[in-house]
């Protein structure tokens, strides 16, 4: 596997509305909950969900993708490929 961590971020008002969303959708990733949208809004910028960020291996933002566009699937594994292929 790729030695890469991924987190995600729910604006949901209720807590309780996650588990079922990961669970429905498959998805098995640690989520932070941002209820009131603060840190997503004033310190990520978030504009749209989703909202994808790809950091390089010293943590600075590289590359960012709004919105869902399963188009975009083979650009952002070409990134993730190129970050983790860059030097520590």
């Amino acid at each position: 596997g790729r030695p890469i961590k991924a987190w995600g971020v729910s604006v949901d008002a209720e807590a309780g509305l996650i588990s079922p969303f990961l669970a429905q959708h498959q998805v098995s990733l640690p989520v932070l909950w941002d209820p009131e949208a603060r840190a997503s809004e004033a310190v990520l910028k978030v504009k749209v969900m989703p909202t994808t960020f790809l950091l390089d291996k010293r943590g600075k933002v590289r590359h960012v993708h709004e919105g869902f566009d399963e188009g975009q699937f083979g650009l952002i594994l070409e990134q993730i490929d190129a970050l983790l292929a860059e030097p520590e």
